[in-house]
């Protein structure tokens, strides 16, 4: 057999406590004090260390019993307890401003490892319920004044998570159903479980693409901060160039300036000239000469050789004067070609020459112009005085060079500007949907955690379905030994003359020792109480065993008979489970002392007791 019961309270803060401790006796334990004495904290601090202040759900984030129990004067909010079970002696520690709880074996100094998401797990590790069957079974309270409709309600249900503990099999069924139409399924497009799913679908979509801009946009980022890089390195490269140019410019001295951009422009206009001269580049003088004699020489030699052979002959082989006379104008014609060709070319090649001495002369001018302009530039250097400008070494510097360098370098650090800007507009229209992704996250989680409490509620109510049905569906044996139970104990503690049966629906039926059956409205509050406590000591056993059970001015609506056989009744349990009393009278304390029942009494320090 297994006893669960509750060996220590440690309430380190909590509500009104700090620092306090309750040892608790196995059996029956007697807590007194007057109202507002902290018993139904104590009561709620029991409840708050199995199951949080969420009501054994998932975490909310906030809580009206939770800030009803926040201690006004102590950022510390906690507590500790010791708990029996299976012979092991354990130690659970909660902190109720997190809900954050430990267990731990204090046999063997080993802490166990439950789910700490579950508010439920202390409850589940030690009790083996859930929260709801916890307020249903284990701790019970003061029954408020009911109706005439209420009283039919508690006599219609045998466990529910109202005040009373009875249910309809019927009427459970039905608004279990019900509220299972409400939920939905898989294909009810228009309900809870289908739209939360269609919902989470639809953001896991939207948060893939965002987790594909968002590598894409770690890429561009990076291309960006390359082109941020190499626009760095143009400005600086560029500012150099600026500055030394500026350096070069600035300490040229006026006079030198406009002589060097004189003769400058001289080498400018020579440069034009020698464009002329382009075919003779590359010719040698002497070769020239020589060259163009030996030309001359052998063409025409051979004409004269010739023609005059030809004459000769000519006039010996005939010996006609008239045939000389007639040869006289072919030797002019012969002749004249010989001295008219020799004539032109002798005055094209002293053409040639002349050509050949005027581009020598321009280019031992250009080379002249070019010893003054080096002249001239050294002349300015020398001219530099501060410091940067000394280290500078401007021997080779080609001013017109560097100035295209640095047009150039402008047309690319204005380019790499625009380039950059675009790229950071589309960077940031990008962020800008990434800042999207952390709400769609929040999103996701909300309708995720929607959907688990849709999807534990279905379980739930499947499982509650389930139990329902076995309870109704156990043959009439069990009803009749439900049946016995009750009319047991309300023989035992009331020597009642009314006998409370249920069908097979579970539904109640009172009647008198005649068979004379009574509406609702016939009976007493005090009657009501009884059957209410009848049931849930009939039941209790079923559901949790041995576990402990608390009562918190439950009996408060009984005569001082009742209330004595009922005393007598939850001792008879005490010798099986613990039981956990609060109340504010004394008529309990006073029962004790005169039947000398030994039971653990528990004083709760008041400003009226203590007067």
């Amino acid at each position: 057999m297994t006893r669960i019961f509750i060996e220590e309270l440690n309430i380190k803060s909590f509500g009104k406590f700090q620092n306090k401790i309750i040892k608790l006796a196995p059996t029956f334990n007697l807590i007194y004090g007057l109202n507002e004495t902290g018993k139904t904290t104590i009561k709620n601090f029991i409840e708050g260390m199995f199951y949080g202040f969420d009501e054994g759900k998932v975490r909310i984030s906030f809580s009206n019993k939770r800030e009803l129990y926040r201690p006004k004067s102590s950022y510390i909010y906690a507590g500790e307890m010791k708990i029996r079970k299976d012979d092991e002696l354990y130690l659970l520690y909660r902190n109720f401003d997190n809900g954050d709880f430990r267990i731990t074996n204090l046999i063997d100094n080993k802490e166990i490892n439950l789910k700490k998401s579950d508010l439920n797990a202390p409850g589940k590790f030690f009790l083996g319920i859930d929260y709801d069957i916890y307020k249903s079974y284990i701790s019970s309270e003061q029954i408020q004044e009911i109706s005439s409709d209420s009283k039919k309600k508690i006599l219609e249900k045998l466990s529910s998570s109202d005040v009373d503990y009875n249910f309809s099999v019927k009427n459970a069924l039905e608004i279990l159903d019900n509220r299972l139409r409400e939920l939905g399924t898989d294909r009810a497009y228009t309900k809870p479980y289908y739209k939360t799913k269609e919902k989470i679908e639809n953001l896991d979509v939207e948060i893939a693409e965002i987790d594909r801009l968002k590598r894409d946009f770690y890429k561009s980022f990076k291309k960006l901060e390359e082109e941020k890089s190499i626009l760095s390195d143009s400005e600086i490269e560029y500012k150099t160039k600026k500055e030394t140019n500026q350096i070069y410019q600035q300490k040229r001295s006026d006079e030198n300036f406009k002589s060097y951009r004189q003769w400058s422009d001289k080498l400018f206009e020579l440069d034009k000239e020698l464009e002329a001269y382009a075919d003779l580049e590359g010719l040698d003088k002497e070769n020239l000469t020589l060259e163009e004699s030996k030309d001359i020489k052998k063409d025409y030699r051979l004409i004269y050789t010739f023609a005059i052979l030809g004459l000769a002959l000519l006039v010996i082989f005939s010996k006609n004067p008239y045939i000389l006379l007639l040869s006289l104008p072919f030797i002019y014609l012969i002749l004249r070609p010989l001295n008219e060709d020799g004539g032109n070319n002798q005055a094209e090649y002293n053409s040639l020459r002349r050509r050949f001495e005027k581009y020598e002369n321009l280019l031992f001018e250009r080379e002249k112009i070019l010893d003054v302009l080096d002249i001239l530039k050294k002349q300015d250097l020398s001219l530099i005085g501060d410091d940067k400008a000394k280290k500078l070494d401007f021997t080779d510097y080609d001013n017109i060079k560097e100035l295209k360098d640095i047009s150039k370098l402008e047309s690319e650090i204005r380019d790499r500007r625009l380039k950059i800007h675009s790229q950071e507009k589309e960077l940031l229209s990008v962020d800008n949907i990434l800042q999207k992704a952390a709400g769609l996250r929040d999103d996701l989680k909300y309708q995720r955690d929607i959907l688990e409490k849709i999807e534990k509620e279905i379980e739930a109510i499947k499982l509650a379905k389930k139990i329902i049905l076995e309870i109704a569906g156990e043959n009439m044996a069990d009803i009749d030994k439900l049946n016995r139970k009750i009319k047991t104990i309300l023989n035992e503690a009331s020597k009642s003359q009314f006998v409370v049966s249920f069908d097979k629906d579970l539904q109640s039926q009172i009647r008198d020792k005649s068979s004379f059956v009574y509406n609702e409205d016939q009976l007493s509050k005090g009657f009501f109480d009884q059957v209410n406590l009848a049931m849930k000591l009939s039941l209790v056993e079923e559901v949790v065993k041995d576990c402990f059970l608390i009562f918190d001015d439950a009996f408060i609506n009984f005569d001082i008979e009742r209330l004595i056989r009922f005393l007598y009744l939850i001792l008879d349990e005490s010798s099986e489970r613990q039981i956990i009393y609060f109340t504010c009278h004394k008529r309990e304390e006073d029962f004790f002392e005169a039947e000398n029942i030994d039971v653990n009494r528990i004083q709760l320090e008041d400003r009226w007791y203590m007067l």
